[in-house]
Order: structure tokens, then sequence, then C-alpha cells
């Protein structure tokens, strides 16, 4: 009676253990393919040809926004010299995680207390981004050098912020206020969706601002590769 126990006992172990490493086959065959899903989905941008690092500035050497603005307007022309490189720029954060969100108030909307209105991913950046990441002008134009620290205050959104802040006209010309930037900023340009939130995640409403008119010690410099691999740009970037 004991031998048959056991062996039944056997029988219903090894039973169990083929059923739970089915089950784990299962799963680690649903997460490959899941990860292979996020891959391969639409990021907003051109991925390939995308090389990025990471930059940020010591306070006692960069301890105002004009040396921070001295050092971006050296080191982004200075690296679109190096051979192989098509186009280069600086962010203050890069998809697909933008950890900066803001409150918005438009000019022309409920004026609300700030903690009561709704929130965007913000970040800074120079004049070149889109066209060194490759994300679609919707309507309007992207920053230059002349929307500097001096000029009127302006801002380029996402298409997900223009439709959730004017949802039955265009965005361009219209004003809106942008965390606790001073003054109210003009809409001069609209840019396709980028995952801001995680490649699994849906775009967030998203808004961009020159880098020059709200500084940052940290940022991400971001470079197109004009042919080839590359991260064989990466020790000239350095």
């Amino acid at each position: 009676t004991a031998t048959s126990h056991r062996s039944r006992l056997g029988a219903g172990l090894v039973v169990g253990e083929v059923a739970v490493s089915l089950m784990l086959l299962v799963g680690a065959g649903l997460l490959l393919r899941s990860f292979v899903k996020l891959l391969h989905a639409p990021a907003g941008f051109r991925v390939a040809g995308l090389v990025s690092m990471r930059i940020s500035l010591p306070t006692v050497k960069y301890a105002d926004q004009a040396a921070m603005r001295a050092f971006v307007d050296r080191v982004v022309p200075a690296i679109e010299s190096v051979p192989g490189v098509a186009r280069a720029s600086a962010s203050m954060l890069l998809p697909p995680f933008v950890s900066i969100v803001a409150p918005y108030q438009t000019a022309d909307g409920p004026q609300r207390p700030i903690a009561e209105r709704s929130f965007a991913a913000w970040t800074g950046i120079t004049p070149s981004y889109f066209a060194t990441m490759g994300m679609p002008m919707l309507a309007g134009r992207a920053f230059t050098a002349a929307d500097d620290e001096r000029a009127p205050l302006v801002t380029v959104i996402s298409e997900g912020l223009a439709r959730r802040a004017w949802p039955t006209g265009s965005a361009i010309g219209k004003r809106i206020l942008i965390g606790r930037f001073s003054g109210f900023a003009e809409v001069v340009g609209v840019v396709g969706d980028v995952k801001n939130a995680g490649l699994a995640q849906p775009p967030q409403p998203q808004a961009y601002t020159p880098y020059a008119q709200r500084p940052w010690s940290t940022m991400g410099l971001v470079v197109r590769a004009a042919a080839g691999d590359p991260v064989a740009l990466v020790p000239s970037i350095r």
C-alpha cells in the first residue's frame, strides 16, 4: 500500500511539474512576443541612425543660465562638424521617457488655479531637434535661433495637446501658459506625437520650448548619422 501510494504521489508530482513547465513556456512566449511587438511599435520619430548621450553641467562652472546657453551654443555646432554627423541637437529629456510634466493654461480658456490645471509633458529643445529626430511638423514652424532669451515666449506642441486644448480649431497663434513660466507663450508649431510615457503606453500631450528661453543643467544630446552605424561616432562626439 505504501509503495502504491508513493507511486501515485510521484505521478501526480510529475503531472504538476509538466503543467507548471507548460505555463512557464507559454508565459515566456507571450512575454517575448510582447517584447518584439514593442521593439517594432511606431515611436513617432525615426529611430534608425540615432545615437544619444546624457550631459550634466557642473553647477560650479555653469552657475547661471548664460553659461548654460553658451555651452549648448558651442557644443551642438561642434558635434555637427564631426565627419559622419548629419544633424545634432539637445533636449532636456528624450523619448520614450519624458518624465517632466507641467500644468498648462490656455489664454482663451477658463482661468483655473495652478492646482486645477491639466498636465502635459514638457521639455526644452534646441532649434534642430525635430529635424534631427525625424519628427513630422504638422503645422506652423519649428524653433529658430531667433527664438532666444530676448525674444517673445514661443512653444511647439504635440498633436495630442493641440487636440485637447483646441479641439475645434487650429492651435497656431494661440497662447498657452506652461508650468511656472513668466507669461503666455505663442504656439508657433504643431508636431506629431511621440511615445513619451514608455513604448507600451499611448503618447501623452507634450509641449516643447526653446532651450534658450529656459536653460537646464542636465540634457540629452541626440545625433543623427549621415550613414552607417551611429555608435561609431561616439568617440568623436565625446
